[in-house]
């Protein structure tokens, strides 16, 4: 499998803490306190987003908004394609460090401790609140109405939005859990070795074999897994079966959530992950050691590594067709996949 590297996206004055990309546009955010809007074939800053008054940390764009996250303790959405601020949400009380938004409900982390949930079709907001140190990572699933949280205090916490309530902990790495990515329904693992009795959550089926097969469905006992708020439902859907999880001990971690297990451990980088995105296909994780790699999710095996920033890797991006890492060192390389043609994208003028 071919990959071309371009040149660097080059235009912030500080270190990139965060982007997202799609066929025509990428969005990044730094420690400079501005958001860049890039033209991604002519690697041109179309626009630069000002408005934060310190790094800002998360982004999420669509076709007509961005919104963003900043140690400022603001969410900001913004109009990207004209560069207005429509909305500063102030809900934390401390820097803001992730945001989600599924179309109507908005998610965010804090270095308050809390994940606060907005709807945007009620208005209202409320908190959830377990966490004992920063939440670096939230993660909804809108079909199950459930979030994902992932914090500083070594453990992902599942989160029910309807009760409010945290019905699932996930223990088992031992340094700050960064980062959360919720596998499609479509994902089974190759094999699962034997569970590793340490790594587990606080609520489980209390099942400590492997899951069944790949082509086995969740099992019978999988609705009682996540709590009363699935039991007395029997039509809501049930959460991600599969998450993948990064963290400060440098290990990527696949958990089955049916569970509570950690059923694989995946080991490549020499210091912490900070970035993590993928898909069925492939998974792509960032990290302190400068380093990006590309992982095979069903085997857990590393498939490629890339070499070339300065600094740490502190996020990632994955379409089809491209791979997109950004670092402190201020530059964000795009990759692309299969060999297809990326143009040298030069310098902003």
């Amino acid at each position: 499998m071919e990959r071309r590297l371009s040149r660097p996206f080059q235009g912030h004055e500080n270190g990139v803490t965060c982007l997202q990309f799609d066929d025509n546009i990428l969005a990044t955010g730094s420690y400079d306190t501005t958001i860049k809007i890039w033209n991604i074939e002519t690697g041109e800053v179309m626009r630069t987003l000002r408005g934060h008054t310190s790094a800002v940390r998360t982004l999420q764009f669509d076709d007509s908004k961005l919104i963003s996250g900043s140690f400022d303790k603001t969410i900001k959405i913004w109009n990207w394609q004209t560069g207005e601020c429509l909305n500063t949400l102030q809900c934390h009380t401390e820097g803001v460090l992730s945001v989600h938004y599924d179309g109507c409900t908005l998610a965010s982390g804090s270095i308050d401790k809390t994940v606060k949930v907005f709807s945007f079709d009620t208005k209202q907001t409320f908190c959830l609140r377990g966490h004992t140190d920063w939440v670096n990572h939230v993660r909804i699933d809108s079909p199950s109405r459930v979030v994902f949280s992932a914090s500083d205090d070594l453990s992902v916490k599942l989160w029910d939005i309807d009760s409010k309530q945290c019905i699932k902990t996930f223990l088992g790495h031992v340094g700050q859990v960064q980062q959360v990515l919720l596998m499609p329904a479509d994902f089974e693992p190759d094999e699962v070795p034997q569970l590793d009795t340490t790594d587990t959550a606080s609520v489980s089926s209390g099942r400590s074999n492997s899951p069944p097969a790949a082509t086995a469905e969740q099992p019978v006992d999988a609705r009682a897994a996540y709590g009363s708020g699935f039991t007395s439902d029997p039509d809501r859907p049930l959460p991600p079966r599969y998450m993948l999880t990064g963290g400060l001990d440098n290990t990527v971690r696949l958990w089955d959530t049916t569970t509570g297990k950690c059923i694989r451990s995946m080991f490549g980088h020499v210091e912490g992950i900070w970035g993590l995105v993928g898909d069925t296909l492939r998974v792509v994780t960032g990290a302190n050691d400068s380093m990006t790699k590309i992982w095979e999710p069903r085997s857990g095996k590393c498939e490629r590594s890339f070499t070339g920033h300065a600094g740490p890797v502190t996020c990632v991006g994955l379409s089809d067709s491209r791979m997109a890492s950004g670092s402190e060192d201020g530059e964000v390389r795009l990759y692309s996949f299969e060999g297809e043609r990326v143009e040298e994208r030069g310098t902003p003028s």
